[in-house]
């Protein structure tokens, strides 16, 4: 039996299709159908209507369309498998809106790469398609107002200001709510609790204070991953699981988070949270050595070791380095912990760089924002 709610979105899109007055304005609303389909991951149906589409405009292209499908595109790449190609489509959409003066789907492309740039550690970048986004945004750009507010949210969040992050989470759940979008607001609640439990691992590795317990954190694991199963957000499955898996190992239950890390973390890698795999082994590993599974921990280690990218994310690096060095000492092997955790507090300091260079940016375009309002 099916118990999904349907959206309010999506009811209020095929309505307007219905009523459309002409074919070209039916497929674009079809368009940011596709586009709200990809975010919940009803993939077979997203590739339908693409193809549609294609069939449709490929041989008389529309400038309009085919800004549409790029961004279409992108974001079912990126909602299946989270890979960076997403980027190249959604630079595509970009550009072809503003060539065309399309403001409210550039609004809406901008706020995608900034998104993509914050997943990248781009800050300049980041801050210039945000500022982009919200000047070109119109009030009914609910859409491009969500996304790019949530980008704001998770830049102060990831830099340890929840304080600063909250009003933008605010306004984010403020534009998704009045457009009922709910695969925003399931992205919203994902992204809260992933950093949550980001800064949570920090603070306890560091001994340093950015708010929030690891309760909230589990709290906000749980209330999305029921928020999912009312909406029918069916994409990334294993993203719960682990984030559950991690904060359960934080507060040092091992068993519990070690099943999930067997269960989960294979899919994970398949999702799309391949950076992540060093990160994922060390714990898992660090489960196993605190049970007492030795030999498996060691293995774990090893094949976690080799997963380290050298210029890869800076936190990845600091997590996997700070975990394996407590997995050797485990182990007894206090030579691979200190040079573990040597390496660690090199990208810890790189990394808390990083969450002060997007605090500091955030902080100065919010002034201007607040400024041109004026």
């Amino acid at each position: 039996m099916n118990t999904k709610t349907p959206s309010r979105l999506q009811l209020r899109l095929e309505a307007d299709i219905a009523s459309a007055k002409t074919q070209l304005e039916a497929d674009c609303l079809r368009a940011e159908r596709a586009a709200y389909l990809a975010r919940v991951g009803e993939f077979d149906e997203v590739r339908a209507e693409l193809n549609a589409l294609h069939e449709r405009y490929d041989r008389r292209p529309n400038v309009e369309i085919s800004a549409w499908v790029n961004l279409v595109e992108g974001l079912e790449i990126h909602s299946q498998r989270m890979a960076p190609d997403a980027l190249d489509k959604f630079r595509r959409a970009h550009a072809l809106s503003k060539a065309a003066g399309l403001v409210s789907l550039q609004a809406l492309s901008a706020a995608w790469l900034a998104h993509m740039a914050f997943l990248s550690a781009d800050v300049q970048t980041m801050t210039e398609r945000l500022e982009e986004s919200i000047v070109a945004a119109g009030e009914s750009d609910r859409a491009a107002l969500a996304r790019a507010s949530l980008v704001f949210a998770q830049g102060y969040h990831q830099g340890g200001r929840l304080d600063c992050a909250l009003p933008w989470y605010s306004r984010a759940r403020d534009c998704a709510v009045a457009d009922g979008d709910e695969a925003t607001l399931s992205a919203l609640m994902h992204n809260m609790a992933w950093l949550r439990a980001s800064n949570l691992r920090q603070e306890k590795l560091l001994g340093v204070s950015l708010g929030g317990g690891s309760a909230s954190a589990l709290l906000g694991a749980d209330s999305t991953a029921h928020f999912d199963q009312l909406f029918g957000v069916t994409n990334l499955h294993a993203h719960v699981p682990i984030l559950r898996a991690k904060l359960l190992a934080s507060d040092g239950d091992a068993e519990a988070a070690l099943q999930l890390f067997e269960s989960y973390s294979q899919v994970a890698i398949r999702e799309g949270m391949g950076r992540l795999e060093a990160d994922l082994l060390a714990d898992q590993a660090w489960c196993r050595a605190r049970l007492g599974h030795l030999e498996k921990a060691r293995r774990d280690a090893i094949l976690a070791e080799a997963q380290i990218d050298p210029s890869g994310q800076p936190d990845d690096r600091a997590f996997a380095h700070s975990r394996l060095s407590q997995v050797f000492r485990l182990l007894g092997d206090e030579t691979a912990s200190a040079r573990h955790e040597a390496l660690g507090a090199i990208a810890w300091s790189s990394y808390v760089a990083l969450q002060a260079s997007l605090v500091s940016s955030l902080a100065s375009l919010a002034e201007r924002i607040e400024a041109n309002k004026r």
